[in-house]
């Protein structure tokens, strides 16, 4: 399915993409309080121009991804994050083994 940029819609694993959109709607509605929420917001959503994440907004959301899924994420995700999906999945020139459980290390 295309997005309305014409992107290719992103399918993810149902539980932690819903897990994922959870987090990304809550810190959207306490950045636009004043302003309402009440957008619909998909794993495509662009992060600034559909909701104006800045990059403190950006810092913040990927801080609450790596708590919530108990992941370090790349220190790149943060420039290179365009939509909520790009949050979830590895670099393009990178692997999945850039994601490290912290439950995992020594």
């Amino acid at each position: 399915m295309k997005t309305a940029h014409g992107q290719t819609e992103t399918t993810p694993d149902p539980e932690p993409a819903s897990e994922l959109l959870d987090i990304v709607r809550s810190l959207f509605a306490e950045l636009h309080r004043q302003t309402g929420h009440d957008r619909h917001i998909t794993l495509d959503s662009s992060l600034d121009q559909e909701l104006g994440f800045d990059s403190l907004a950006r810092v913040e959301l990927i801080l609450r991804i790596q708590r919530a899924f108990g992941i370090d994420l790349p220190q790149d995700m943060l420039s290179r994050a365009e939509t909520p999906a790009t949050c979830s999945r590895p670099s393009r020139r990178g692997s999945a083994d850039r994601y490290v459980r912290r439950r995992d290390r020594p």
